[in-house]
């Protein structure tokens, strides 16, 4: 339930028929599925003891994108992390529900790593996000309960960090529409055209 695998060859460890570990590789690009991310590249191995998962390893050419989780900003932009070999590192710790997915904990892209991220603004009336775009020998990107905390860049580093301009209107969160909300009662004898009169 936690992921599905799409590649041409899937070998299954299993222990007393519970899932234990999952590799996937051939001759067509490995791909890993959950609703909210993805991760591409030429072999993908799961590491879920109990069938849990625990860690996936993505190995070339690795490509990883999810998408953002935020109430403050609207976009259709992805996140997405590249680099040879891709690490993901999920909570062990077991959910309360057995049908909660588990959390990911770091992301880690390893050489010729790059990755974008799209963040809050600084501004909170702008609904649009800020960019995070950073590249290095190896990125590790550390998630708590609301998202991505801490990014770290090693090795040569570029980094460019972009906030969204309060000069473009549509940035610009819609202001809520106001209620109406008379402070007081119509007259007795008039109509009340906001009620609904039952006999």
């Amino acid at each position: 339930k936690d992921l599905t695998l799409h590649v041409d060859t899937i070998e299954l460890h299993l222990s007393g028929a519970v899932l234990q570990q999952a590799q996937a590789w051939g001759p067509a690009r490995a791909a890993a599925k959950s609703p909210t991310d993805s991760l591409l590249a030429d072999s993908i191995d799961v590491i879920m003891p109990g069938q849990r998962a625990r860690e996936i390893h993505a190995v070339g050419r690795a490509y990883a994108e999810s998408k953002p989780d935020s109430l403050r900003f609207h976009t259709t932009a992805m996140n997405w992390m590249r680099g040879d070999t891709i690490l993901a590192k999920f909570d062990t710790i077991p959910a309360k529900d057995s049908a909660q997915a588990p959390r990911i904990r770091q992301l880690i892209a390893i050489d010729s790593a790059s990755a974008y991220y799209n963040m809050a603004p600084q501004d909170s009336t702008l609904c649009v996000p800020a960019m995070n775009y950073s590249k290095g020998s190896r990125i590790v990107v550390t998630f708590g309960a609301k998202g991505a905390e801490q990014v770290d860049v090693l090795g040569k580093t570029v980094g460019i960090f972009a906030e969204p301009t309060d000069s473009l209107p549509e940035n610009r969160c819609a202001p809520a529409a106001k209620k109406s909300n008379p402070k007081h009662p119509p007259p007795a004898g008039h109509p009340d055209t906001t009620a609904t009169h039952r006999p």
